[in-house]
């Protein structure tokens, strides 16, 4: 009975186009990997030689599985599977759980269990696994043999998933299991990357229930209420400064005309999407935070418009107390506002969308932002200013961390993938990179830790076009927290990676914060016997030479280290 259950929830997934799988090794777990074994047999038997792509990859630790799924998800746009056995393996994958849910990814994490009547009984590697995730609201089935006919897969992209099921002694490796024919059929149907492709569906599946794979724009208008709030809102804003964050919009050009007809000053991050657009060239605030804060101090905006997910930037955080009584307007793909003190969100999709068909006066919007007006040349000013002094404290820092990331952005190609690590990383980086249209910006800004991200760059490594080389830009203190990442890069088809690791020997960021050496972890680790334990490639730099030393064709680990 366990094969029937474990085939049923393997069908029920592959239905919906779900063919990335992460394996942890163990016991409970063997009925599920046995489908999986049958159906890797399968495709290497078929003469069919377009057969339809299911991956499998073998880990032994499921931390660092759950945050590979989450990155190559994030790179497909479709959810990968996380397979586990029971007990504390299932509790090691939260943290990549908690990211998916604050960052909108899709993850689904389908865990074995022991038998029902186990649980709450303290038996041997038993606990209630169930409802684990119960606090993030994430859908759970609780299946065993009784019920898994009630497991009917449908999803839409973005979401996440808890599949727990259980299994009964004695559990046995059966790689003989007779696969559907229906999924066999539909399987060798046609042939490309699964990852990219549209595949019809199963006669008995119905096509809405089908992952969404083609970009439609959204076709929601605003409420008259919250047309409302909106007029309410530039009744007192007449100078917004416009924040747009992490966005991941099927139709940027919707934005793109919103900031063009708004016509007040941008601040983009670099997870935006937004880099290197020449049309918003004459709006961008380049010179980063100082601007933003001096130009708050000085009374010069009045409110400001969020776009995206939260804010890297710091002036984002200071709107709690510092600048509490700015108005604010939250434009958001997913979750709340942001802020605590500020609960209206707008959805972006709609609120472009009203934009993009009325013009700002027909919603009763006006503003002092639509001409060349004082205000508006007192922040240029302050904003060449800084950038001026940001540009000569590079040059006359050449050696230090922040002077080091713009090199980065300087070298890296415009085709290239770039992935930035949290803490001093991506502060850096939206701070003083120069701002190209690169082929992808990707991070975990969900909650923004600094756990999982090695895992996360190789899962998100993994989905992207090996013709596009793939950086990461990370700090030592994220590499040693996922140190076993890499046990995963020899089983990669995509070899077109390198991971810097900008070593300043500890965890700079609280330094400035309160100069106390018992926050900032210092050590004395390079990584070179890192990148050996795995067999990875390994480059050494000095900061002092990295634009004479730096490749572009380096791949595996590259160690940059800081004076």
């Amino acid at each position: 009975m366990n094969n029937t259950v474990a085939k049923h929830i393997i069908e029920q997934l592959l239905f919906q186009k779900v063919t990335d799988f992460c394996i942890c090794a163990g016991g409970r777990n063997v009925p599920l990997i046995s489908v999986l074994v049958r159906l890797k047999e399968v495709q290497k038997e078929s003469l069919n030689k377009n057969l339809l792509q299911i991956n499998i990859y073998e880990f032994f630790d499921e931390r660092s599985a759950s945050f590979f799924a989450l990155g190559r998800s994030k790179a497909t746009k479709k959810p990968t599977v996380v397979i586990t056995t029971s007990g504390t393996a299932v509790a090691e994958t939260l943290p990549a759980m908690l990211e998916a849910k604050y960052s909108n990814t899709p993850l689904i994490i389908l865990s074995a269990d022991r038998p029902k009547s186990y649980q709450n009984a303290y038996t041997p590697q038993t606990m209630n696994q169930a409802n684990i995730f119960s606090f993030l609201n994430i859908k759970c089935w609780n299946l065993d043999e009784n019920n898994f006919k009630e497991f009917v897969f449908s999803s839409t992209t973005k979401k996440q998933y808890h599949i727990n099921a259980s299994f009964n002694d004695p559990i046995v490796f059966n790689n003989t299991v007779t696969l559907d024919s229906k999924i066999l059929a539909w399987l060798t149907k046609e042939g490309g990357d699964s990852a990219h492709r549209d595949v019809e569906p199963p006669p008995f599946v119905s096509q809405a229930n089908i992952l969404e794979s083609k970009n439609q724009p959204c076709n929601k208008d605003l409420l008259a209420e919250d047309r409302v709030l909106l007029a309410q809102f530039f009744s007192k804003g007449k100078r917004p400064l416009v924040l747009v964050s992490k966005l991941d919009l099927k139709h940027q050009s919707n934005l793109i005309n919103f900031l063009l007809k708004l016509n007040t000053f941008v601040y983009l991050e670099a997870g935006s999407g937004l880099w290197g657009e020449r049309k918003l060239e004459l709006l961008l605030l380049k010179a980063g935070e100082k601007t933003l804060e001096q130009a708050f101090e000085n009374k010069w905006f009045d409110s400001v418009i969020k776009i995206g997910n939260t804010p890297t930037v710091k002036v984002w955080r200071l709107l709690e107390d510092k600048f509490k009584t700015l108005p604010v307007l939250s434009v958001v793909e997913h979750g709340e506002s942001g802020l605590s003190r500020s609960k209206q969100k707008f959805f972006v999709e709609p609120f472009l969308k009203t934009f993009c068909d009325d013009s700002i006066s027909s919603l009763g919007i006006t503003g002092a932002w639509g001409r060349d007006s004082l205000w508006k040349e007192k922040i240029k000013t302050l904003d060449k200013q800084f950038y001026k002094e940001k540009h000569t404290r590079c040059k006359e820092n050449p050696f230090s961390e922040e002077a080091l990331v713009r090199q980065m952005s300087e070298v890296f190609l415009e085709e290239n993938n770039i992935f930035l690590g949290n803490s001093l990383s991506i502060r850096h980086w939206d701070s003083v990179a120069i701002k190209k249209a690169f082929c992808s910006v990707e991070s975990h800004r969900g909650l923004n830790g600094i756990d999982g991200l090695v895992s996360g760059f190789l899962g998100w490594a993994s989905g992207m076009s090996d013709k596009n080389k793939s950086w990461a830009v990370l700090g030592d203190l994220s590499a040693l927290y996922d140190l076993n990442a890499l046990w995963i890069s020899k089983q990669l088809s995509n070899k077109n990676w390198a991971i810097i690791i900008v070593n300043n020997f500890g965890g700079k960021i609280f330094k400035p914060l309160f100069n106390q050496k018992i926050l900032e972890a210092n050590h004395s680790l390079e990584f070179e016997h890192w990148a050996k334990l795995f067999n990875c490639s390994y480059t050494k730099i000095e900061a002092k030479n990295f634009t004479k030393q730096f490749n572009k064709n380096i791949t595996g680990i590259v160690e940059v280290v800081l004076p």
